[in-house]
């Protein structure tokens, strides 16, 4: 059986399922050990079956284009680049 907070919580993973628990239960008012709980129980329900990511294209496309052009890449993120 699944709630509302649920439904909020699974609509917020649509958006971002990188948040930080903190974050999600800030927004639904429940502690991150409680956004935890709930988030397991959906999965064990089979409400959430896979988390994935979207791409932007046009940078990878970028990337590819220089690994043609020169042989090699080499990508350099940091910590504050990734969200």
């Amino acid at each position: 059986m699944f709630d509302e907070l649920d439904l909020k919580i699974i609509d917020i993973l649509k958006i971002n399922s990188k948040i930080p628990l903190k974050v999600i239960g800030e927004n639904i008012h429940l502690t991150p050990q409680g956004v935890s709980n709930r988030i397991i129980r959906i999965q064990d329900l089979g409400l959430i079956t896979q988390y994935t990511i979207c791409c932007n294209m046009d940078e990878i496309n970028l990337l590819l284009d220089d690994i043609l052009e020169y042989g090699t890449y080499r990508l350099n993120l940091s910590t504050s680049t990734i969200k």
